[in-house]
């Protein structure tokens, strides 16, 4: 499949993405979950995966209810498709 067809919302090996906000500013966050009822959070290092600061702002700027989801954001589909080429090749 190419990676181009993925948008920001499809989970990416049974893990899900998106940008928070923290006292220290945006960052990427990977929620995984054990069976059905033990979720998981993780911070991501993104420069990691070449996902830039720049990146994490514009998939705010994307998400128009931002404010309203408390500083959580669906990563956007430039960011899905990074990490979906690193995790498929």
């Amino acid at each position: 499949m190419a990676a181009e067809s993925h948008s920001g919302n499809e989970p990416i090996r049974s893990a899900s993405y998106s940008v928070r906000e923290l006292l220290h500013g945006l960052v990427l966050v990977k929620f995984s979950a054990e069976g059905e009822v033990i979720y998981f959070q993780e911070l991501v290092q993104h420069q990691a995966y070449g996902i830039t600061d720049e990146d994490l702002r514009e998939a705010v700027r994307q998400n128009l209810l931002f404010a309203e989801h408390h500083g959580i954001s669906h990563i956007s589909p430039d960011v899905n498709r990074k990490l979906w080429i690193l995790h498929t090749c």
